[in-house]
């Protein structure tokens, strides 16, 4: 027997017990308690009952019963039994002496009184007394066993019935005759479980697939330069003490006034909006805000959202942004729910139907939340990256962004500090407070000397041309982590090959500029791989117009189709050798061939191996005109979208079919 209907049946007796209970040690008391109307008759009475005896008239169908199944059976047979006694005295008081079925039932308690007995009133309440015990005692059981199981969205069907009875058992126990300590504390967990349950419903209406997906942006520079670097916490000096850091005189005037507008912005009473072209490092910036936050009485509550036109869908879309940052702060805090989203937690207690949340009811539930009266004892901090990459027309655009996130960080009690990252754009340089900004790219030429210091090796190159390379990459990259980072790349692996090139020659050979730099990059490229570096580019394209993840098992079978277009349809395949194990070591070998190929243009994440172009600006050069006609002239008989086809199905038998071979008719999409 599944919770929901355990639970639903324990407190239907649990009801009855209570109605039959006030019912045979003094009917007055129903009258007096307000359990049925004033002017209720002893018709209303016979229903009353009757209604309690057909829904305890129900046979568990599990063939072999044990344990707490038998338990509810056995009092759903004695409870039947009791309300089929109390209805046969009920219809005693049908006749001439009793008044008939529309008697008020108020002028027959002396009546029932006298016809149900001392004797047979004592035997009725111990045997009610006796089926609440047990009753009990298997409720407090189940909420103490199956609250894991009552969480599960297979269960959704049946909240609403057992809301209903819990629900009435409430009603009735406000009203009549009270349950004990252990039953109304059993009766608390069952509602607690049900609120997790109503909660979880609504969590998920709002949750969709790519909504904890970082886009690729400034965001993510930071924590590859973190994790490649091995030094961690870049732009930390951004709130450091001390002397300032630069390459300059005129960079460490930059650095000192955007400390300042930075920290007076952490430190301040109120909230309002920071903007800049990236986000420092999370771990200072945490304890700042940790500090504002005590500060005022209350904890912190951090959340984020990443526009991102590269994952597309909700992640360029303002529902995406409402979605998100009710997901995150609801998530800590369930209780708001059923406050702020009325509408969609009584959907979610009450239907069968997938819980629907309107963009008007996300919109309120997030303004209640900011707002100086909501009933959350938190300090709300949000950063929001990629507001350049909004694409929303439906809805509004970027000046409608900006006006909604400065109406969130309005000065109220509430106090709402948000740290936005953008490019330099208008509307965000002429909208947003310049006394609240700096512009990374004017301040990060220490980070970028940093980053090239640790990742080239100095006692591969004589320390004059090191120390010239150190200073005139971070100078030619004109503020662009990305190029630095790229470019390092290229020159590690050219120590890494055996080949000590001359300083002139690393500096000259990159141009400034994103574009020059991915030319020179695809140009690098071998020509046996080319043919392999534009065939990934134009998968991933692909499978990303599609909204079709492409991860490193996937890409694992482009050698595959190349040899043979009709692999995976072989009788052959997928053969023994298809292993977890074999399917691990295709892995293994698809990351080292995606990065000879495509010299970190494309990588796989660490997480999922999910291939993705390293930063949007990439992505875009490659999806220009230009480079489309050369991807086509290249390959002219490469049909990316087949070959997508065909190895996603290939993967898909490797991992779910196993050894039966498909057919063509079998391809998913």
């Amino acid at each position: 027997m599944d919770p929901f209907t355990a639970f639903s049946l324990a407190s239907s007796i649990l009801s009855f017990v209570t109605f039959a209970g006030t019912l045979v040690k003094d009917g007055m008391k129903i009258h007096e308690s307000g359990g049925l109307e004033d002017n209720a008759t002893l018709e209303r009475v016979i229903i009353r009952m009757q209604a309690f005896r057909s829904r305890l008239d129900r046979p568990l169908s599990s063939p072999q019963l044990g344990g707490d199944e038998e338990t509810l059976q056995n009092l759903l047979e004695e409870s039947d039994k009791v309300a089929t006694n109390l209805l046969a005295l009920l219809g005693k008081m049908k006749g001439p002496t009793g008044g008939g079925l529309r008697a008020r039932w108020a002028s027959l308690a002396a009546s029932w009184r006298n016809l149900i007995g001392e004797k047979s009133r004592k035997d009725l309440e111990a045997q009610l007394g006796s089926i609440e015990a047990r009753a009990t005692m298997v409720l407090t059981r189940m909420t103490r066993d199956g609250e894991d199981c009552l969480a599960g969205k297979q269960h959704d069907d049946k909240l609403g019935d057992l809301m209903e009875n819990v629900d009435e058992l409430k009603s009735l126990c406000s009203r009549l005759k009270p349950l004990s300590e252990d039953t109304m504390r059993g009766i608390q967990s069952i509602l607690d479980v049900i609120d997790r349950a109503c909660a979880d419903r609504v969590l998920n209406a709002l949750k969709y697939d790519t909504m904890m997906e970082r886009s690729n942006s400034v965001s993510d520079d930071l924590f590859a330069i973190e994790r490649d670097g091995d030094y961690g916490n870049a732009f930390n000096w951004i709130l450091e003490s001390g002397e300032n850091p630069g390459s300059s005189e005129r960079e460490k005037i930059a650095v000192k006034e955007a400390r300042r507008r930075f920290e007076g912005w952490l430190s301040s009473s109120a909230g309002g909006i920071f903007h800049i072209a990236g986000k420092p490092g999370s771990g200072k910036t945490k304890e700042q805000l940790t500090r504002w936050s005590v500060g005022r009485g209350r904890r912190l509550k951090m959340v984020n959202f990443f526009f991102s036109m590269l994952t597309g869908g909700l992640q360029e879309r303002f529902d995406g942004l409402y979605r998100t940052l009710l997901y995150q702060l609801l998530s800590d805090e369930p209780e708001l729910i059923s406050k702020v989203l009325k509408g969609p937690w009584g959907q979610a207690s009450s239907t069968k139907r997938d819980v629907n949340i309107t963009m008007e009811e996300k919109v309120q539930a997030i303004n209640d939340i900011f707002g100086a009266n909501a009933s959350i004892d938190v300090s709300l901090c949000i950063f929001i990256d990629g507001l350049d990459e909004l694409r929303d027309v439906q809805v509004g655009d970027m000046m409608d962004l900006v006006n909604q996130l400065r109406a969130w960080a309005a000065p109220t009690e509430r106090g709402v500090k948000i740290c936005v990252a953008s490019r330099v754009d208008w509307p965000f340089m002429s909208m947003f407070d310049r006394e609240k900004r700096f512009v990374l790219h004017e301040i990060t030429r220490y980070d970028m000397e940093r980053f090239v210091q640790k990742r080239i090796p100095a006692d591969k190159i004589p320390p004059s041309d090191w120390a010239h390379i150190v200073k005139e990459i971070p100078k030619k990259a004109e503020g662009v982590f990305l190029w630095v980072r790229l470019v390092v790349g290229i020159i590690r692996d050219e120590i890494a090959d055996g080949e000590i090139p001359a300083t002139s020659a690393i500096l000259e050979g990159f141009l400034p500029g994103l574009e020059h730099l991915v030319d020179n990059i695809l140009r690098s490229i071998t020509p046996r791989n080319q043919v392999k570096a534009h065939q990934t580019i134009k998968i991933l394209m692909a499978t990303q117009s599609s909204r079709i993840p492409l991860r490193l098992l996937t890409y694992s079978f482009l050698d595959d189709f190349e040899r043979d277009p009709t692999f995976a349809f072989g009788d052959g395949f997928p053969g023994e050798q298809e292993s977890s194990t074999f399917a691990q070591a295709r892995i293994g070998d698809a990351r080292r061939r995606l990065y000879t190929r495509c010299k970190g243009l494309i990588e796989a994440s660490p997480d999922d191996g999910a291939l993705k172009f390293i930063h949007r600006l990439v992505w875009e050069y490659l999806m220009s005109e230009d480079m489309d006609k050369m991807l086509a002239k290249s390959n002219p008989n490469f049909n990316a979208a087949d070959a997508a086809s065909i190895i996603l199905l290939a993967e898909l038998q490797v991992l779910v079919i196993g050894c039966a071979p498909a057919t063509q008719d079998q391809v998913w999409f």
